[in-house]
């Protein structure tokens, strides 16, 4: 399974969404699993 990080702005963003878009953005994430992978000098620098 893949974990997915937010940071809080995205947090907070994404939970004023309505229902149908969380299930969307969350349906986008899961197929595009490349989408969370980054390395652990590129997540420093995000």
């Amino acid at each position: 399974m893949v974990q997915i990080e937010y940071s809080k702005k995205a947090v907070k963003y994404i939970e004023g969404l309505d229902r149908p878009t969380k299930q969307r953005i969350k349906l986008v994430l899961a197929w595009d699993s490349d989408f969370t992978k980054v390395t652990p000098s590129e997540r420093a620098e995000l």
